[in-house]
């Protein structure tokens, strides 16, 4: 299980449905989560379940277990006429507030009721480390102060404040939110050591994106913080069951894979390895390669390829990403595609110690002719060069090249109307025009959009993307990871994809198209 010192990455709402179940603990055991918020009244929480949590408990030590204390899904675990009538919650945390307000549910049953929650984890013999709210209903006036007695009476070291940013919740041109933000502040004040929780603005929607730059300054501060994310193998039965959350459960998942790689130590070699690698070039490349390697954010990118497998460089003409890539793994068979006589002259030299092969060619040209599947493809600064019907041809060639579940990489920088890109445009024509010795003015950028309804238009299932952490210079960049679509994108329940497999004929064609969609193939019926 990996553990981030300052990061405390909890997982809500276990015990709510058996495949959020499924994706929480997936999630702990590949170390994309070290923090679990269990709904006691769940419909999926019972002996067997909280044994399943037990176990992973012994398994990871380090793994933190509290109680996702609940008022507004689910059924009690108390009987009140009076506050529940039915036995039945409010559906919302503004129904609750205002039977609250009301004097419909009286503040002794809620302390009841969640006395009864912690009390059912605790018989089943894990004992809670932290308190939060479904909803953060425990933020609640008057309901604060309950939460605040069970943790002392149950000596719980931890409650969630809630609190990311106030400023951040303006932003966000939604009222509610920034007087959600408000009492979250108030509450945090009042707790000492609080630690602030990112990811409450974009609640069942956690990007990358949303949250690196505070895990990148808390990390440089050394300073803890907390990410709520909602990760959960979706399928029929849980998009029935919970659709109405709008959350995006297995791309949570995806995300967190991401994060973990961002945050994870580099394998790669240092700046002194690579100048090491490049000292008998002429002075120009000598020159250049320390210049590019500080500017871009090499490590980082070799951290999202995969391990093992073969993996293709496009157009990093100069042989530093794939120096980077070969340091950070022996496992990885490299391609490097590059059509310009000059650059393949260095990376020919550099392939010989440092493993990788080098193919002259236009990457168009080489992903049509090859038989080869591959485990990722990366295009480090290189697509805006092309025009945008080559960038689409590239990117479909790609799509069919991937292996099941491979991905593409790729860092632009992206079009947009800030002062920021257009000091990035200039200073890619200033440059391009010194290194080619004749004026480079017309560049093919897509906005960040442009990329998005690219890649879901070819077929890519999972895309994630991320402002470049770090930036040196004016660079409008943007990173983006894209996964093709495997089996656990199809959305529909195992049970269909066995009977696929063994060739029944009952298959719904729905099924039938998001399987062909998940090979990269189009499903056609003909009747004869």
């Amino acid at each position: 299980m990996t553990v981030w010192p300052v990061l405390i990455v909890n997982a809500d709402d276990y015990g709510m449905h058996h495949d959020i179940n499924r994706g929480v603990r997936y999630c702990v055991e590949n170390g994309l989560v070290n923090s679990v918020s269990v709904a006691v009244n769940g419909q999926a929480f019972d002996k067997e379940e909280a044994a399943a949590l037990l176990q992973l408990k012994k398994r990871y030590p380090d793994l933190s277990i509290g109680v996702h204390l609940m008022l507004t899904e689910g059924r009690p675990l108390t009987a009140s006429p009076t506050s529940w009538p039915g036995d039945i919650f409010p559906l919302h945390v503004f129904n609750l507030a205002g039977k609250l307000i009301q004097g419909r549910i009286r503040p002794d049953d809620v302390r009841f009721e969640w006395e009864e929650q912690v009390s059912k984890l605790v018989s089943y013999g894990i004992r809670p480390d932290h308190l939060d709210g479904h909803q953060h209903v425990h933020l609640i006036p008057g309901l604060w102060r309950i939460a605040r007695s069970i943790a002392l009476k149950y000596h719980v070291p931890r409650i969630r404040t809630s609190y990311h940013s106030v400023i951040r919740a303006l932003f966000t041109g939604d009222p509610g939110a920034v007087l959600f933000q408000i009492l979250a502040l108030l509450r945090h004040a009042q707790v000492p050591n609080a630690i602030r929780t990112l990811g409450v603005l974009s609640s069942c929607r956690f990007t990358v994106q949303s949250v690196l730059a505070d895990v990148i300054a808390s990390a440089d501060k050394k300073k803890k913080i907390e990410i709520m994310v909602h990760p959960a193998f979706l399928t029929e039965n849980l998009q029935k069951t919970f659709g109405y959350w709008k959350a995006s459960f297995e791309k949570e998942i995806f995300e967190l894979e991401i994060l973990r790689k961002i945050v994870a130590p580099h394998r790669v070699s240092s700046d002194k390895d690579l100048r090491t690698a490049y000292k008998s070039f002429p002075f120009l490349v000598r020159c250049y390669v320390p210049i590019r390697n500080s500017l871009c954010p090499f490590g980082l990118l070799e951290k999202l390829v995969p391990e093992k497998g073969n993996i293709v460089s496009c157009g990093e003409g100069y042989g530093i990403f794939q120096v980077k890539l070969r340091a950070g793994s022996a496992y990885r068979t490299i391609t490097s595609v590059e059509n310009d006589p000059r650059r393949c002259k260095v990376l020919r030299s550099l392939s010989a110690r440092h493993d990788f092969s080098v193919i002259e060619e236009d990457a168009v040209n080489y992903l049509r002719n090859t038989t080869e599947k591959f485990e990722c493809v990366s295009f480090i600064d290189v697509l805006y060069q092309i025009s945008y019907a080559r960038q689409n041809a590239l990117m479909s060639l790609t799509f069919d090249r991937l292996d099941k579940s491979g991905t593409v990489l790729i860092k632009e920088t992206c079009r947009s109307f800030r002062l920021r890109y257009m000091a990035a445009y200039l200073e890619e024509c200033a440059v391009n025009s010194f290194m080619s010795m004749k004026p480079s003015f017309r560049y093919s950028y897509r906005t960040l959009n442009q990329w998005k309804s690219l890649l879901e238009k070819i077929g890519f299932a999972k895309i994630a993307f991320f402002r470049t952490p770090r930036e040196k210079c004016n660079n409008f960049s943007w990173i983006l990871l894209a996964e093709k679509a495997s089996q656990a994108s199809l959305r529909t329940q195992k049970s269909a994809i066995s009977r696929i497999e063994n060739h029944a004929e009952d298959i719904r064609l729905s099924t039938l198209e998001k399987f062909a969609a998940s090979v990269g193939r189009r499903l056609e019926v003909k009747l004869s």
